[in-house]
This record gives C-alpha cells, structure tokens and sequence, in this order.
C-alpha cells in the first residue's frame, strides 16, 4: 500500500475512533471529506474505494435482522442443525468476538439471520435443486460478515462447492481473498495454492482440523494450470473447496472449464453441491441485453456454471438492489429469485 493510502487510513480511523463514530454512513462522509484535503490529492478513485471497504470491513457494527420474502419452499437446515457440528461457524465466532472487536449481541445477531439465510438455500443432502435468493444489505461491512458466516454455515450444513464472485477489479479481489482467508480457509492462500509450508491465518488458529481448500490465492485469480498442478478434482476432495473469482469472461470462462473437464459425470452434470455468491450482484452480472438478443457474456457464463451443478444455490448480495429487483424475470429464467431478504445495518434503507 502506498504511503499516501496508508496515511489516509490512519487519518480516517484515528478521527472516527476520536469522535466515536460507528454509523457507516458517517463513516462515508469522513472520508469524502478528508479526501478533499490537499495532504491526500494524489488519491485515486479505486484508493478511496480500497480504503472505505477496508475501514468498513475492520470496523465494528450493529446489526439488525431485517426481513425475507420467501416463495414456497421447505425449510431444512432448522431442523437439522442440532445433528451437526458447526465447527466452520463456531470458529469464524471466536474470531469475530476475539480478533475483529464485534460485540457479543451482534455476533448473535449474526449468527440468527446466518441461520435463516442457510436455511433458505437448497438442502445439500437432496438429489437435486435449483435455488435463487438476493440478500439486500446497507453497506459493505455488513455484507462481507454475513457472507462469510453463510459460507461457515453451508459449508458446515454439507455443501463442497463455493464460488465466491466479487468485483470486476482485480485489487478488491484480492481483498476479498484475503479476507476468506481470514474467515473461512484459517491458510494463507498463496501458500497453500504453491503447497508450501502452511501458514495459519485468522481462524485458522482456532480450529486446526478444518481444512477447506482454496484454489485461488491473493496472487492469483482461477488458472486452470495451476489448479492441474495440485492434481485435485471435486471428487477426490472430502472438505469444501471455494474460488474466490472476479465477474469477468476470461476468470469465468476458465472455471467453466476446469469444472466440465475435470468434473462431470456422465450425464455432463456436477454432482457436488455449489454454494455461488454474487458480491454487489448488480454489477457486472445481469444480463442487460435486449429479450432478443443472446445474454451478456458474464451473465451466461454464471447461468452456465449454475446449471452444471445438479444442486446449486444463488446468492446475490447487494446495497442497491433496484437493477436485481426490477429486471424482467421472463428474459431469463436461470436468475428468477426463491427469496428476498433484507439484511439491515441500523436501519432499512430499502422496503419491498
């Protein structure tokens, strides 16, 4: 990080923790202000931003359950969730309440609407099913410490497979990496990708016999190669795999192939559930094109990867949800939405 960035940082925690700010729309403001600031004009758009997600991922929050629109379904991960050990979950837990600063009644917050979301998503244990949600949340922090509990929780609740879709900037990707790391893998991605010697990060240090798998790294988004390289396939895997991968063609494009090279049975399917969650869904991933004109690339690839699992469930997390909400749902069936659910950090910034 380059020192004018590093400083700002600085600058800005130093004033909200001074002035004991902890609304993040607050938070906002302080940086568009002091951003204005002649001592920090060498900042680009894409370094506010870093550091704005940054600020917002590290810093405390207050958490409201909010609400969800749900079309029929039949619950499962409520009933069941007595018989299972949830030792993703109760690590990620110990690490938000000891390493991250998060109060006890919002990590139990947490962990009530982590529950519902979970219980939303298609049962992993049943033969097949396709599901649909969008999670609408105010604001960055609160999306990512919920995505990761819903990660922890599926992966706890029996899913194998998760695609975790961020941005299209390969910066915030690598942030997101990281911050997977820290949630959920417990390793450092560049070393396990190279298989070095493991290097225990966030919760790792908490829960050593978990051992998720990523096949992407700080350094590097999906390549196919490298992926060759570890000689693993879907199959040969007992614990959860995740890639954390930007929306775009080429990333897209190759994950694709890998999964239909390496990983289909017979019938061209996927029989390991999948677990896809779409960060700020309204970017990049809805099909824009007119009803008769083919879908827009990224959009297809998605539907395309979706529909290669023979159980696979879609989450798309958003603050601005308009374009989500309002897209004609009979220009693409794949993307019509199971669920609804609105995710609020101190207030409901928007109603259905």
């Amino acid at each position: 990080m380059k020192e004018s960035v590093s400083n700002f940082k600085k600058t800005v925690i130093a004033y909200i923790v001074d002035k004991k700010i902890t609304d993040e729309k607050e938070i906002d403001e302080v940086i568009s202000a002091m951003a204005e600031s002649p001592l920090f004009k060498d900042l680009t758009e894409a370094d506010k931003l870093l550091i704005r997600n940054q600020i917002h991922s590290e810093y405390s929050i207050t958490l409201d359950k909010g609400v969800a629109i749900v079309s029929e379904y039949k619950p499962w991960f409520m009933n069941r969730k007595k018989e299972l050990s949830m030792k993703y979950w109760d690590r990620y837990k110990q690490y938000l309440l000891n390493d991250k600063g998060f109060t006890g009644p919002t990590v139990n917050t947490m962990d009530d609407v982590s529950d519902e979301l979970t219980d939303l998503l298609g049962d992993p244990t049943v033969s097949n099913f396709q599901r649909r949600g969008l999670i609408i949340g105010d604001v960055q922090s609160g999306k990512t410490a919920n995505y990761s509990g819903l990660i922890c929780k599926a992966a706890d609740a029996g899913y194998k497979v998760i695609v975790l879709l961020t941005g299209t900037i390969e910066k915030l990707r690598k942030q997101t990496q990281q911050r997977i790391d820290e949630a959920f893998t417990g390793m450092d991605s560049n070393a396990m990708i190279k298989q070095k010697v493991s290097v225990e990060v966030g919760v790792g240090k908490y829960d050593k016999s978990l051992k998720a798998v990523s096949f992407t790294s700080k350094t590097s988004d999906f390549n196919a190669k490298q992926a060759s390289n570890l000689g693993l396939s879907l199959n040969s895997l007992n614990d959860p795999v995740i890639f954390v991968i930007k929306k775009n063609v080429n990333a897209l494009s190759k994950l694709n192939d890998w999964f239909k090279t390496f990983n289909v049975n017979g019938n061209n399917k996927i029989d390991a559930s999948l677990l896809m969650v779409d960060d700020e869904s309204d970017n990049a991933s809805i099909n824009t094109n007119p009803e008769d004109k083919d879908p827009t690339r990224t959009n297809d690839l998605i539907v395309k990867m979706l529909s290669m699992f023979n159980k696979a469930s879609y989450v798309g997390f958003t603050a601005t949800p308009f374009a989500n909400i309002f897209i004609d749902p009979d220009s693409d069936e794949e993307m019509q939405k199971n669920f609804i659910q609105l995710i609020t950090i101190k207030s409901i910034l928007f109603l259905i």
